[in-house]
């Protein structure tokens, strides 16, 4: 099938189903298999609970836990493989010969389990590229090793490592040794030679006893070729392929055998790197969201509390991979007013948690002398483009709640995630002036607006990981949902314990795609 391209965001629903973004018409493929969705510029892959699973490089992934894929990888989803390619990759792709009505040729299947008496020196090649195979780092440093090891033991002087990248016949060259001048050093490949090897076999190219070779691959004088897959699970993830040419001896029998069994060395290599590489993108991604906790944790309130007649209630919840949410409650020594902020910086990772405690350090110390929001968000807003080198930005919510004088004195910078339930009647939006995002401009000052609240009301924030977290199938929960579940709540309490409830129970899994924050803040009643 042609190339599909992912355009962020996403997501992309894959299956057998017509409804699918991405139809797999085969009886293994679920008709809701798996779904393939961004989330912070990271492409991940989430298998639905499919029947007969999802694979990243052979590995299978368990259901609803969504899985980084990255350039280079194999997606195997019943009998379909795809290769994750980057476009821009520097890594370019040529075409190969099409040879499939050639005649003068044909291409014998060698067995795997064929095993010649190879002689002492090949023995030893393959013992040391055993050993060798294992301290590659990289599929490049893998491939150029795997190479040397077939042209040692075959004495031949070219061959290549390829993946192939399009059904077209274009592979991209990961390694290549060739010998000579002029044409005789170019590495071209037959495509039937790649065709037949990709059933899994390894294959071998011989001549006819009268050629007649044409416009194809043979004018460059080659007479034979083994071509053998390297298999990852069930995926061909690379060919490893060696020939021969004009004044060169013929590919032998046991020369074949012994690229069948450096392929194989290479093949559970292969397996091994693949594999790291997976659970070295885990262990950083998860590293990265532990330091984001330990900064969250240090400057966050408790869950719940109060200040005079002002009580709130939080929960926060990290995403797989983001920490980077904001959240505070700041009473103030005059009046009884309490300060309350909610924000969302963007990016993912270590950076997105230090630029989250800067701004919650600056706003605290801020509320502690000054009782205008507006004024404080500007203030912020110049002192990190100052500051900051990198092009984050923070979207918040900034209130200063007077139960005595009965209002609220609010900033919004593009945040817009807050409703106000009132003790009689549904809970509602607030329309606002609000502003651009903190980070994103300089030169202009936050508008400080305001509105009335009475006793028993509550001022429900959260972040747009509430909003914007999907099922399965790609639907968000959205704001109405979340009018919905508050008609039904009393208290803080209830509110921040339904919300997150419904958002877990909507998104089919306890990880989810953000950071997740909810908090409510309600203006106790006279007891």
């Amino acid at each position: 099938m042609d190339p599909t391209t992912l355009r962020p965001p996403g997501p992309y629903r894959i299956g057998r189903g017509s409804d699918s973004d991405i139809v797999l018409p085969y009886g293994t493929v679920s008709r809701r298999h798996a779904l393939l969705s961004d989330q912070g510029g990271i492409w991940h892959l989430t298998d639905r609970g499919s029947r007969h699973g999802s694979f990243v490089n052979g590995v299978q992934l368990e259901e609803g836990d969504p899985t980084p894929i990255t350039p280079g990888d194999l997606v195997r989803l019943g009998p379909w493989t795809f290769r994750v390619r980057d476009p821009g990759s520097a890594m370019a792709s040529v075409p190969t010969t099409n040879d499939f009505h050639q005649s003068g040729h044909r291409i014998e299947t060698v067995q795997r389990a064929d095993r010649q008496e190879f002689a002492q020196h090949r023995l030893e090649l393959l013992i040391d590229w055993a050993g060798t195979a294992t301290t590659a780092d990289t599929m490049e440093e893998l491939s150029t090793l795997m190479l040397q090891a077939a042209l040692d033991g075959t004495g031949l002087s070219r061959g290549a490592v390829v993946r192939q990248v399009s059904a077209s016949g274009e592979v991209e060259t990961i390694a290549e040794i060739g010998h000579g001048d002029g044409a005789r050093t170019k590495i071209d490949m037959s495509r039937s030679l790649l065709a037949a090897a990709s059933a899994g076999e390894v294959v071998r190219l011989t001549n006819e006893a009268t050629p007649n070779y044409g416009e194809s691959i043979m004018q460059l004088g080659i007479h034979s070729a083994v071509c053998a897959p390297l298999m990852l699970e069930r995926s061909v993830e690379a060919y490893l392929y060696v020939d021969a040419r004009e004044g060169e001896r013929v590919v032998a029998e046991e020369a074949a055998a012994f690229c069948a069994a450096v392929a194989r060395v290479g093949e559970m290599a292969l397996g091994n790197l693949r594999r790291h590489a997976l659970e070295r993108l885990r262990q950083t991604a998860e590293s990265d969201l532990r330091a984001a906790r330990d900064a969250q944790d240090l400057i966050m309130p408790p869950s719940s509390g109060q200040f005079g007649s002002v009580k709130y209630a939080v929960m926060r919840q990290p995403g797989r991979m983001v920490a980077g949410d904001l959240f505070d409650v700041v009473p103030r020594r005059e009046g009884g007013q309490v300060g309350v902020f909610l924000g969302d910086v963007s990016g993912k990772g270590v950076g997105a948690g230090l630029l989250m405690a800067v701004a919650q350090t600056n706003l605290r110390l801020g509320l502690r002398h000054t009782a205008d929001p507006g004024l404080l968000l500007t203030d912020l807003n110049e002192y990190l483009l100052a500051r900051s080198t990198t092009e984050k930005f923070i979207t918040l919510w900034l209130g200063l709640f007077d139960p005595v004088a009965g209002t609220v004195q609010f900033s919004d910078a593009g945040h817009g995630h807050w409703l106000v339930c009132p003790p009689e009647g549904d809970p509602h939006l607030v329309q606002c002036e609000g502003k651009f995002p903190i980070g994103i401009d300089t030169g202009f000052a936050y508008p400080t607006e305001s509105f009335s609240i009475e006793p028993g009301s509550r001022v429900v924030l959260f972040s747009d990981g509430l909003v914007e977290q999907a099922d399965l199938d790609g639907d968000q929960f959205q704001v109405a949902r979340a009018i919905d579940i508050l008609r039904e709540c009393g208290s803080c309490e209830e509110d921040v314990a339904a919300l997150h409830k419904a958002v877990v129970s909507h998104a089919g899994t306890d990880s989810l795609q953000d950071d997740l924050t909810i908090a409510s803040i309600e203006i106790a009643r006279s007891s």
